[in-house]
């Protein structure tokens, strides 16, 4: 019985250093273009690594309230990670999103959530073996039903990420 729980114990702690690393989870502020009202924002990222230097990725974004409007954005995306040197790597990506935004100030109060595509690049610069700065530029290409100002805007990140 001993011997059983002994080997179990072993094979947790093997299955936990073999999951080591495989995901990270990043804090970052946002600005987008394109938009006259809430351009600055503050979001999380959590990527999950793949086999063959693939990682999924999904990221929620919150603007900041200006002047009655507000937005929100989701996105999943798939990167491929090219490892430049050791402490640094890129990522492009392509992917979908959700965008929402809420416009009070306009007569009638305005609220309108597109779906579209999202593509871009990045970089990881790590610190240290757990911690990383991360940067992405993204375009996002939002349905064309949607009213003039509702347009496609570019994204830019900035953040800090933790690997766990």
């Amino acid at each position: 019985m001993k011997k059983n729980l002994f080997a179990f114990v072993v094979f947790l702690i093997c299955c936990v250093s073999v999951q080591a690393q495989k995901s990270a989870l990043i804090m970052d502020l946002a600005y987008r273009n394109k938009f006259n009202y809430t351009n600055w924002g503050v979001g999380l990222q959590y990527k999950y690594n793949l086999p063959a230097n693939f990682r999924a990725a999904t990221d929620f974004v919150a603007y900041f309230p200006e002047e009655s409007s507000f937005g929100l954005d989701f996105g999943i995306n798939l990167q491929y990670q090219l490892h430049v040197c050791n402490n640094l790597s890129i990522y492009p990506f392509a992917g979908g999103i959700m965008s929402n935004h809420s416009f009070s100030g306009i007569p009638n109060n305005v609220n309108e959530t597109g779906f579209g595509l999202n593509f871009g690049a990045g970089i990881e610069y790590s610190v240290s073996k757990k911690g990383f700065l991360n940067f992405d530029y993204r375009y996002n290409l939002i349905d064309k039903k949607k009213n003039a100002w509702y347009t496609d805007y570019s994204l830019i990140r900035l953040g800090y990420g933790f690997r766990f």
